[in-house]
């Protein structure tokens, strides 16, 4: 654990002489892989609020999770997609952020699935493309894009998808929702399943599929491990003095977004605020 005295110092740049600049080191918290995460910040922060949201900006209602809400919502929809042939697969996700993108994401990180972040906003055709490429055969999507699902699943003949489930209440045909998936794996969990945590999380294999904005071509996907990530956020949170709250405004395919606001905040015990767009 670093001290906060300690420092790094530059010496020269350039052959000259250069002022010594001074670079605190933060404590951060160090962890092996997402399951971890999620374990050890409700070990630690179990009746701490972990995401702040309202479900409709008009609402006067703000719901709050504490972390050990959010790690057995993490671990029931895991356990239920698990029972769904989820591991090992790769899985698009899709839509604008939320406490269900999120735990989705930290989820599937938790059982072995590829996690292909899209942007929500992208024409069906660049999306489809995505999907195709990254060899998706699971989509989580939100409700306000279920349109452009739906038109995915008719037009895209190359697609190899295969199960769709939707974060909100589904019209699609053939759709699932994921708070049964949730619910279903919380029944499975209580009975005994421990699938979840039986699994052994290989760091080093693929873990996420990120794609480029594309600004002067077409986008180009990055393939990460879980040590990639973890091993960003645990060394490079050092340099981060961290607040108890913060919000999220970033879209959450950002990689910026998905990393330092999701899981470097998370794994420090801050509460994330999850906005519901700019406008509001």
């Amino acid at each position: 654990m670093a001290s906060k005295t300690a420092c790094r110092t530059a010496s020269k740049i350039a052959g000259k002489p250069y002022p010594n600049p001074i670079y605190p080191l933060y404590e951060t918290t160090v962890f092996e892989d997402f399951r971890i995460m999620a374990e050890n910040a409700a070990k630690k922060y179990p009746g701490r609020i972990a995401f702040s949201f309202k479900r409709n900006p008009s609402d006067k209602e703000t719901i709050n999770v504490t972390f050990a809400e959010a790690r057995d919502y993490i671990r029931d929809m895991g356990t239920g997609l698990i029972s769904l042939g989820c591991r090992d697969k790769h899985v698009a996700l899709i839509g604008e952020s939320s406490y269900e993108w999120i735990c989705s994401y930290f989820s599937l990180m938790s059982i072995g699935a590829v996690v292909v972040p899209i942007d929500k906003d992208l024409p069906v055709e660049e999306m489809g493309s995505i999907i195709n490429f990254a060899e998706c055969e699971f989509v989580i999507y939100s409700a306000a894009i279920e349109h452009k699902i739906q038109e995915l699943k008719s037009k895209n003949k190359e697609s190899r998808l295969e199960t769709f489930i939707c974060m909100g209440e589904p019209r699609m045909e053939g759709a699932l929702e994921l708070s049964n998936i949730v619910s279903r794996g919380g029944q499975k969990f209580a009975a005994g399943d421990n699938s979840y945590y039986d699994y052994e999380i290989d760091t080093e294999r693929l873990a996420t599929i990120v794609f480029t904005s594309g600004t002067t071509g077409k986008g180009k996907g990055v393939m990460l491990s879980q040590k990639n990530i973890v091993t960003d956020m645990t060394q490079g949170m050092y340099l981060f003095n961290i607040t108890r709250k913060t919000m999220n405004v970033l879209p959450p395919h950002h990689t910026y977004g998905s990393t330092v606001n999701f899981v470097g905040h998370f794994s420090q015990g801050c509460t994330i605020y999850i906005s519901s767009g700019l406008k509001y």
